[in-house]
């Protein structure tokens, strides 16, 4: 975990070097996470566990680039079943799955109207693509498994900032993240679901300070 900080740490270092003499603005967001697709199948809760890290860097009055990182989880908790991991082994327990996730991209906003001290509301639209670390954990009492993984992953989303004076303002924005993943095996069964692809859906809502 320290090692993902320090890595986070020296992206945003980078970014800042490279930009620093761009108008610019940093969010700070709180987010919320559904999985999609296979992510779904194996943990459909929707979760309110998360936080994100944004900056953006102008280099046009309609054009940013920049990055983020940020920190999510899901959790189901499943009703007490029998599940099938091979032909001697059967655990009926109440069973707990995780899923944390902490996304680390560089992405490139378009802004439809300029970015000034003239408007008030600025819709954008983002792509950005990275990397992904992530722990997936399932629980079934005494029989516990885990696996970690670092995933390339692309990242579009749509938002708009809502600004409230010259130096702060309201960040709100939705967004789709895709990865490839390696899962933890499923159950022979089925009950337990492998994940091929990672999916998910992300809404963030946090204070914007520009500069």
């Amino acid at each position: 975990m320290k090692k993902v900080l320090v890595i986070a740490i020296l992206f945003f270092g980078g970014i800042i070097t490279a930009n620093a003499q761009y108008n610019s603005f940093w969010s700070f967001n709180w987010q919320m996470s559904q999985g999609v697709g296979d992510v779904n199948e194996y943990a459909n809760e929707f979760s309110p566990r998360g936080f994100e890290v944004e900056a953006k860097y102008f280099i046009s009055p309609q054009i940013a680039i920049g990055g983020k990182f940020a920190w999510n989880g899901i959790y189901e908790k499943k009703t007490r079943d029998t599940y099938e991991y091979n032909e001697n082994l059967s655990i009926n327990s109440i069973q707990r799955r995780y899923l944390y996730s902490m996304p680390m991209m560089v992405n490139a906003s378009w802004f439809p109207l300029e970015y000034d001290n003239e408007n008030t509301f600025f819709p954008y639209i983002s792509v950005g693509a990275g990397t992904i670390y992530t722990e997936q954990e399932t629980d079934n009492g005494l029989y516990y498994s885990s696996n970690s993984q670092w995933s390339f992953a692309v990242n579009p989303e749509i938002g708009t900032i809502i600004k409230f004076g010259d130096a702060f303002g309201l960040n709100l924005k939705a967004g789709y993240t895709y990865g490839t993943f390696n899962s933890l095996e499923g159950s022979m069964d089925g009950k337990l679901p492998t994940i091929e692809n990672y999916g998910m859906m992300n809404y963030s809502v946090g204070f914007t300070f520009m500069y």
